[in-house]
């Protein structure tokens, strides 16, 4: 039997799952992908106690996955609500574009969640989708016409110079300096826009 490195069973088995988390994710971060045997020898807990706590790397994908959308929007939330009414919705754009280099949204956007089963892919894409809600929030209390279509749009906006800064096509700054305008005008469209 394992020697238990905590005062208690419970307290063990909450340690030994969260080495094998912090394994995954180290094994992400570095090589984008990670089998069993890996996050198990890294954790230090031996592949069949592996299942104790996980059904495969699928679910400890998807667990890093959502833990990661979930940090990300906690930070999204907080910047958003120390804006003032009138500036939270750049708040959150310029959040957003400034995590595009951070762990989280490495591990949010560059893990392999494409082959996750359906259910796994509902629970990943609803974390990563209330990433929005912020910003949701945001334009509604501004009155933004059509704040869903709104919504998507800047999210689609975001999401590209996101993808520019971590390709090295361009520094979080710049891309910032260039999106906050297009944000402003769907925001705050022109009377024509509106009909």
């Amino acid at each position: 039997m394992p020697r238990i490195a905590a005062a208690t069973v419970a307290e063990n088995r909450r340690l030994r799952e969260r080495a094998l988390v912090s394994a995954a994710t180290s094994l992400l971060l570095e090589h984008g992908a990670f089998t069993v045997a890996q996050a198990s020898s890294t954790a230090g807990i031996s592949r069949p106690a592996f299942y104790e706590y996980f059904t495969g790397v699928a679910e400890l994908t998807a667990v890093i996955v959502v833990r990661e959308a979930e940090a990300l929007g906690v930070e999204l939330a907080a910047a958003v609500d120390r804006a003032q009414p009138d500036r939270r919705v750049d708040a959150w754009a310029r959040t957003r574009l400034a995590q595009a280099t951070s762990h989280g949204q490495q591990l949010v956007g560059d893990s392999p969640t494409f082959g996750l089963p359906d259910d796994l892919q509902s629970v990943v894409s609803g974390a990563i989708g209330r990433l929005a809600d912020p910003l949701r929030v945001a334009m509604t209390d501004l009155g933004t016409p059509r704040t869903e279509r709104a919504v998507e749009f800047v999210c689609a906006v975001v999401d590209t110079a996101i993808r520019r800064v971590r390709a090295g096509d361009a520094e979080p700054e710049e891309e910032t300096a260039a999106v906050l305008p297009i944000i402003d005008h769907i925001v705050t469209p022109t009377e024509r826009q509106i009909r």
